[in-house]
């Protein structure tokens, strides 16, 4: 059942849909964590860097992760973000507004990076550009955490989506972020750290949702929807079509085709 918080007031949210969402936030930020370690540490080589992991492999999970989450935004955030918003209006101007937040970011505070071309390190020599995608999988990450928690709150089933969404790229967003590291000649320990800190944002997304921010969950997921809106259709799906692999466009439908089964699994286990 949806909660609201009314205007200016602050409270918890009830146990059930505040336990969930805090353990699917914590899942979703282990991944950033465990793609960070796989990355950070040495393999065969004695190198950390060294993996048996290429851009392709990466580049696929994100086009699978695009696929699933723009059917999630489409078919769900966005839909339930308007009909719960209140008063209804409210909610397509916070989707756009979600989404011009993120272009606007993108090209103005942090130029040099657009969410899935960071999957290119030689583009990432300078230190301003590693910085400015640092900052961005850090804010990115962030919105991931508030939409979790936003979700868990109006529905469980739709928490449950929300988070395998955001889990399909967590993993390789833990192991950019510290390949990213490892490009600009930090070390290794820095380069998991940064990992580490990447995650926390995603903590303190659902933080911010599950205690103490003085809006409605329906509004703070109409703004997540517009990021996700955002990441998916013009950052990470155009970047996947660029590449010269035909496989890679078809991997969108493959994320699209696995949400579909979870809502279905979701709907026979009765998850409201």
């Amino acid at each position: 059942m949806a909660n609201f918080w009314p205007p200016g007031g602050y409270r918890l949210i009830d146990f059930h849909s505040g336990f969930l969402g805090a353990g699917l936030g914590l899942l979703a930020a282990i991944g950033n964590v465990l793609g960070g370690l796989f990355v950070s540490q040495p393999w065969k080589s004695g190198k950390a860097g060294d993996k048996p992991w290429s851009g392709g492999v990466l580049l696929a999970l994100m086009q699978i992760g695009a696929g699933f989450l723009l059917a999630v935004t489409v078919l769900e955030t966005i839909p339930y973000s308007i009909n719960y918003s209140r008063p209804s209006w409210v909610g397509p101007p916070l989707i756009l507004g979600g989404y011009l937040l993120i272009h606007l970011f993108e090209h103005t505070i942090a130029p040099h990076f657009h969410f899935g071309e960071e999957t290119h390190r030689h583009e990432l020599s300078s230190r301003s550009a590693v910085f400015s995608a640092l900052l961005g999988l850090t804010v990115h990450s962030f919105f991931d955490g508030v939409a979790i928690g936003a979700a868990s709150t109006l529905s469980h089933s739709l928490g449950w989506l929300v988070f395998v969404a955001i889990l399909l790229h967590k993993f390789p967003e833990g192991a950019t972020c510290s390949s990213i590291a490892l490009a600009s000649n930090l070390t290794p320990k820095i380069a998991f750290v940064v990992s580490i800190i990447v995650a926390a944002s995603t903590l303190a997304g659902v933080g911010c949702m599950l205690i103490h921010l003085p809006i409605n969950a329906a509004w703070a997921l109409a703004l997540a929807a517009g990021v996700t809106l955002y990441v998916s259709a013009t950052d990470l799906i155009p970047h996947g079509n660029e590449e010269n692999a035909k496989k890679m466009p078809l991997l969108v439908f493959v994320g699209v085709f696995l949400y579909a089964i979870t809502a279905f699994v979701l709907e026979k286990m009765n998850i409201g």
